[in-house]
């Protein structure tokens, strides 16, 4: 399955309100496995997070990586986001793009079941393959050229909903706001930049 969005930034009176941009996810499945990629929430002046999600036959939907991004969204410059998602069989595939004034972040993340080995998960940033063993939560600065990240290794323990509506975006997104700076003295230092 192929879904490819392009987000819009969702503006009222523009001397009123400050840009965003809420994406839920789009997913495939197979009988093995559920892949979900694409979850966007990012608001003018605010840390923007994305996030993709995998589900392995019955058990509950876990997070397979977080994106904490610096942006310079705002009226005049849009977010641009999209997202494919694959599955067949016990293989799927997930691309997730994030862009703003010319400077873009690619997650592709690969997900293989073998019934003798455990699941093989790989993940590359802008074609570059992270050891995911390292963490699967990325603080990345897309206010410059190229983009740069850090990988920090926290305990992704927050419950996954339904996150294909923007709702369930939202509400995800606010629960690992919550969570990961008590976690991580980075991520909070990270998120607390924006935030002044």
């Amino acid at each position: 399955m192929l879904a490819l969005l392009l987000a819009t930034l969702l503006l009222g009176d523009q001397d009123m309100e400050k840009a965003q941009v809420v994406q839920g996810t789009s997913g495939a499945r197979s009988a093995q496995l559920e892949l979900h990629a694409g979850g966007v929430v990012a608001r003018q002046d605010e840390i923007g997070t994305a996030f993709g999600t995998v589900r392995i036959g019955t058990g509950k939907p876990q997070l397979s990586y977080v994106v904490l991004f610096k942006h310079r969204l705002s009226n005049e410059l849009p977010l641009e986001c999209s997202d494919e998602t694959f599955a067949e069989g016990d293989t799927a595939s997930s691309k997730q793009v994030l862009a703003i004034d010319g400077k873009s972040l690619v997650l592709d993340y690969q997900l293989k079941l073998d019934r003798t080995k455990p699941p093989r998960k790989t993940l590359s940033l802008n074609r570059k393959p992270v050891e995911l063993s390292k963490g699967r939560v990325f603080l990345v600065d897309l206010t410059v050229q190229p983009p740069r990240w850090e990988q920090r290794k926290v305990e992704l323990t927050v419950e996954v909903g339904e996150t294909m509506s923007k709702k369930g975006s939202e509400e995800l997104a606010r629960k690992l706001l919550s969570s990961l700076p008590n976690q991580d003295a980075k991520i909070k230092e990270f998120i607390d930049a924006i935030s002044r």
